[in-house]
């Protein structure tokens, strides 16, 4: 029987991914900007080039800031990118005023400057958008938002302060009624209503020794209660701004106006953090791989920000107290022999991934962005842990 022999089949070979769109490709011009608290020096790449152009001066107040950019808009044709150094301190106005009338607006990197090369602040404005003509435009560090994210942020700054010093004064009170005979129990700590005792009349008796001492006292007790009634409102504060910027964010369980406001001031908007596994390591979450050879192990990541990993930390223990599928995720694990610290940092490791999605999702929708299908698939309620 004769065969006939068949065309060898050949796959088509697999396309290679697209190279990423970077700024040199995507502008007509790099405007880098070195700033200072009083002026602002501007240089003016042509991105496809690198070539530098003209350079101007202006004054960092609000009237500077408008001069320079209408000397960008009557000079510069095509899209421009402001490659700003400091777009977070003195380049913050410049940043915003930009960002209102439409330029696209990105934090300059780092310099890295061979120790003999020149320093002029014309040299560092120009190495402000050389810094980023490689940059794929996506990975753009944007500035911080303002308005009602800035609150957030001054309110959470606020309130650091005012913790540290209420755990001050209450370590203070408890120093003092323990080292003094004002005929208290000493072997308990002082709780609210002792607390509120001292500030009344009744409390200011004795010699004059005592008065004096009791005087003191109730001083303190009243800067601390001031300070909880503080605390209160500025809580209060955060659920609002947190409900306005992320609704939703809080539905999650166990993120509270606290934590809530730490985590979104840390996100601050859409781009500024590209992915879960980069949040994670802005909260110092993700793992260090420190393997050599055959030894494969990974070691704490003690870096980030650390107000967010606080923040992280605190859901992951209230979820490991009140939420029965972490509890059973717990329960599981030190049955496999895990110890409790390693369960935790697994749980904190989902807590960040979860939330992220959650809140970058929620962020895209309002901004009307695009929402990947990771997003979508975010899960709600309760941490499914076993699932992570």
């Amino acid at each position: 029987m004769q065969q006939t022999d068949a065309p060898l089949s050949r796959e088509a070979p697999e396309s290679k991914p697209s190279r990423p769109v970077v700024v040199a490709d995507a502008f007509s011009y790099v405007v880098g900007v070195d700033t200072h608290a009083e002026s602002h020096v501007y240089a003016v790449l042509v991105a496809r080039t690198g070539e530098v152009g003209e350079t101007q001066a202006f004054r960092a107040d609000p009237e500077g800031v408008a001069s320079a950019l209408r000397w960008m808009m009557a000079t510069l044709t095509g899209d421009v990118l402001l490659s700003i150094e400091g777009a977070n301190s003195y380049g913050s106005l410049l940043a915003q005023k930009a960002i209102d009338i439409g330029f696209t607006v990105c934090n300059a990197r780092p310099p890295r400057r061979v120790r003999t090369s020149p320093k002029s602040d014309q040299s560092d404005a120009a190495m402000a958008a050389w810094s980023v003509l490689g940059t794929p435009v996506a990975k753009l560090s944007q500035p911080r938002a303002r308005g009602a994210r800035r609150t957030l942020a001054m309110l959470i700054s606020g309130r650091r302060e005012m913790e540290v010093r209420s755990v001050a004064i209450r370590n203070r009170l408890n120093g003092l009624v323990r080292t003094t005979d004002f005929g208290l129990d000493t072997t308990i700590k002082l709780d609210i209503a002792s607390i509120r005792l001292f500030t009344t009349p009744e409390w200011v008796v004795g010699d004059r020794y005592e008065v004096m001492a009791r005087q003191e006292v109730a001083r303190l007790a009243e800067e601390y209660l001031r300070l909880r009634d503080q605390l209160i409102d500025n809580k209060s504060k955060l659920e609002q701004l947190v409900q306005e910027i992320a609704p939703g964010l809080l539905d999650l369980f166990a993120v509270g106006p606290v934590t809530g406001a730490i985590i979104l001031a840390a996100y601050s908007h859409p781009g500024r953090v590209r992915s879960e596994s980069a949040f994670a390591s802005l909260a110092g979450i993700a793992p260090i791989d420190v393997s050599s050879g055959k030894t494969v192990r990974h070691r704490l990541n003690v870096g980030g920000d650390r107000q967010l990993n606080r923040a992280v930390h605190t859901i992951a223990l209230v979820r490991l107290i009140r939420d029965p599928r972490s509890r059973a995720y717990l329960e599981r694990r030190l049955a496999e022999g895990a110890t409790r610290r390693q369960v935790l940092r697994s749980l904190k490791r989902y807590v960040i991934r979860e939330v992220f999605r959650k809140l970058d999702r929620i962020m895209r929708e309002q901004h009307g962005l695009a929402v990947s299908g990771a997003e979508v698939g975010v899960l709600e309620g309760n941490a499914r842990v076993g699932h992570s």
